[in-house]
């Protein structure tokens, strides 16, 4: 198929976990065979650097300079309160220039363009995260103001009934979106392959935490180091170093913070500590970084919230505050055991989330019905109007039927 990708989210580098998503999710499609012609909406015009890995990576990369500019404000926003017109009206000439059978928008945010597509392209929302009234899982959090996506529930069942297909991240927001909209709703996890790295953990001497720089991330983390280095017993024996975008965010200072920045392979970040974190206690989506740290086999430690879409019976990846995090770190200083014990498990948990996951993408990108249909409505073009009209109405009515009734 010819597959349209529509993302306010800039995929490189992957940085962020959003970033990760889409592009791990379009590597996916391309090796599942399908053309991914990728659209950016961008805030300005983009680098060169970018500009070339794009068009070297996908069939088509098309750039919308976005032009409206819309106020910040905390609390709800209306839903297309984000949108402009040019969305459309580029997005249709590229479903004609390169014959697009499913276009998938990223987010919620920009789905108005969904109602001016042609009626035989299939449509798709990846959502990513649930955004009913998001704004108010920060107003306890006075340190921050949170300005970013809100919607009412009205809203997001609005925006969720354009499409014909929705992809949530979790089963959790799978029921939630279920039922608020009509429309089929269906769970992929992040993707990710498995890269299991082989180490001898003996002693834990480092602990490690990645992640971009959203305000869920920077409460978190600089949560957490307070409460480490207010409670633990070994706070000059543990280095813990932290990767991405995020430092530039971290306010706590202790000689035994490292800061990395970005690194440029992730494989080295994790083979150079001994446990990975994340002391996320509140948000909403899949916790991408877990997934990761999964996909590499190594040790983590995580709250209930940040393996949320992930099952695990290890008390280790459930725990319910950032004091009991601290409290099973030094747990794990004293018996070391644990993090063989704990790397196992990620092996475990990694091919089990596996599974289900690798089904969920073949029933919708390789659905025989929709592959049969797909090919008809391609057949149909080649057919002149001029010579068999009859025909070729006779047969577009078939199909769109069909189309529909799946």
């Amino acid at each position: 198929m010819n597959i349209l990708i529509f993302s306010h989210v800039k995929i490189y580098p992957a940085d962020a976990g959003s970033r990760v998503r889409i592009y791990n999710f379009t590597n996916q499609l391309k090796k599942m065979g399908h053309k991914i012609h990728f659209v950016h909406y961008a805030k300005s015009s983009t680098d060169k650097i970018y500009y070339d890995f794009m068009q070297k990576n996908y069939a088509s990369f098309n750039l919308i300079v976005q032009k409206k500019k819309t106020a910040l404000k905390e609390g709800n926003y209306v839903l297309d309160e984000w949108y402009e017109d040019t969305i459309h009206l580029n997005i249709n000439e590229m479903v004609e220039r390169y014959n697009i059978d499913m276009v998938l928008t990223n987010y919620i945010f920009h789905s108005k363009f969904l109602e001016y597509l042609p009626k035989n392209v299939y449509k798709v929302i990846d959502t990513h995260d649930r955004f009913t009234d998001r704004y108010k899982l920060f107003s306890d959090k006075k340190s921050v103001k949170y300005t970013w996506h809100s919607y009412s529930q009205k809203d997001e069942a609005k925006a969720l009934n354009r499409a014909d297909l929705i992809i949530s991240i979790t089963d959790e927001e799978n029921r939630f979106f279920s039922s608020i909209c009509k429309k089929e709703v269906i769970t992929i996890g992040h993707i990710e392959n498995k890269k299991e790295l082989n180490i001898s953990y003996e002693k834990l001497k480092k602990i490690g935490f990645i992640g971009g720089v959203n305000q869920v991330n920077v409460v978190s983390i600089n949560d957490f180091l307070e409460e480490f280095y207010n409670s633990s017993k070994n706070t000059q024996n543990i280095k813990i170093v932290i990767a991405g975008v995020i430092c530039k965010s971290i306010k706590f200072k202790h000689e035994n913070i490292e800061l990395l920045g970005l690194v440029d392979e992730l494989e080295e970040f994790y083979k150079s500590v001994d446990l990975v974190i994340n002391p996320l206690m509140f948000g909403t989506g899949q916790k991408i970084k877990s997934i990761e740290a999964l996909s590499y086999g190594v040790p983590i430690l995580s709250t209930k919230i940040g393996f949320e879409g992930i099952y695990s019976d290890s008390e280790f990846h459930r725990i319910g505050s950032l004091k009991e995090m601290v409290q099973s770190i030094d747990t794990i200083v004293e018996k070391p055991k644990h993090l063989i014990n704990l790397a196992k498990k990620s092996k475990e948990v990694f091919t089990s989330y596996k599974t289900p996951l690798n089904s969920a993408i073949e029933s919708i990108f390789t659905n025989k019905k929709n592959t049969e249909i797909l090919k008809a409505v391609e057949a149909i073009t080649k057919i002149s109007f001029f010579k068999h009209p009859l025909q070729k109405y006779k047969l577009y009515k078939n199909i769109l039927k069909a189309y529909y009734a799946k």
